[in-house]
């Protein structure tokens, strides 16, 4: 499997601001992904992904 930008949050996120109808396996993958961001732990603040330093 690739990064996820590649894989598919380019051509999902694309049809899913332009209104499209998704398909049952779009549906699928983003409730799965829901239903693992429900399952992370709660926090607060500012945080920031990458290889880089964290900006100031």
């Amino acid at each position: 499997m690739g990064y996820t930008t590649n894989f598919f949050q380019k051509p999902l996120s694309g049809r899913i601001f332009s209104g499209d109808i998704l398909s049952k396996p779009e549906m699928n993958l983003i409730n799965s992904v829901k239903a693992a961001l429900d399952k992370l732990p709660s926090q607060k603040g500012t945080f920031y992904r990458g290889l880089g330093d964290v900006p100031d």
